[in-house]
């Protein structure tokens, strides 16, 4: 087995490992909202598996998330790393003000900036033009099935329960939580509603991040203090790709 082919049957066996860890904290999640509406009685817990195997790896992939989207937020807001018209400035790969420079920021240690760099590079989360370097959006838009996105999926999933089961229990204080009521519009109409949202959403996100960014906190107190975040989803009931081809085959016929 060649190098490529290892870490190709190393990356199944790891996303494998984490989809069983993310299954029990999605499982746990559902089951801590659905707590606030039933007695304990009502639900059936499978808790007989043990997948403290999956939690070191699930911690190391959602770090590089995390990372990623950190030094993408540094590079849109930090002093060293924009550029004087507020655009994030474009970078070379190496030097005191460079590409590596911004993933040694953000990182811990010398091994973690080396990954968060190959990660940038891999998914295309940067850009290269004359041999400097800029980040197409400054969101994290992985856009794969990968071991990031799963661990994206988990968390974010979880979170949503948690903010919703903490609201139901009169939680304080209340988190915030809305969506707009079902809506039918025209399918033609669905690149507009798409297009609409990711402006005006990806708005309150930026504004969001720049308000955050302000007011975090340093390592030292980072144990006192309170993670907090914000989220925006766009949802459609669209058809799956197998009915949508069911249709287009009965459309010919």
């Amino acid at each position: 087995m060649n190098a490529i082919s290892r870490r190709q049957s190393d990356e199944r066996v790891a996303l494998e490992r984490i989809a069983l860890f993310a299954r029990a904290q999605l499982v746990q999640a559902i089951d801590d909202l659905l707590l606030n509406f039933v007695g304990n009685a009502a639900l059936r817990h499978h808790r007989g598996s043990n997948f403290s195997i999956s939690r070191e790896r699930f911690d190391s992939a959602h770090r590089r998330f995390c990372d990623i989207a950190e030094a993408l937020m540094q590079w849109h807001s930090n002093d060293d790393f924009v550029a004087p018209d507020g655009s994030p400035r474009p970078l070379p790969r190496a030097g005191r003000r460079s590409l590596t420079a911004l993933t040694r920021l953000v990182s811990d240690s010398a091994a973690q900036s080396r990954t968060l760099l190959s990660d940038l590079l891999e998914f295309g989360l940067v850009e290269e033009v004359d041999g400097l370097y800029h980040p197409p959006r400054r969101s994290a838009v992985l856009g794969k099935a990968n071991v990031l996105n799963l661990t994206y999926a988990t968390v974010t999933a979880t979170r949503l329960l948690k903010t919703i089961a903490h609201n139901v229990s009169s939680g304080s204080p209340p988190l915030y939580e809305r969506q707009v009521s079902e809506v039918t519009i025209r399918a033609a109409d669905l690149p507009l509603y798409l297009r609409f949202i990711e402006q005006q959403a990806q708005y309150l996100i930026d504004s969001a991040d720049d308000w955050l960014s302000r007011r975090r906190v340093q390592t030292a107190t980072r144990r006192s203090g309170i993670k907090v975040g914000i989220g925006a989803f766009a949802w459609a009931n669209l058809p799956t790709r197998r009915a949508a081809k069911g249709r287009s085959r009965s459309g010919r016929d």
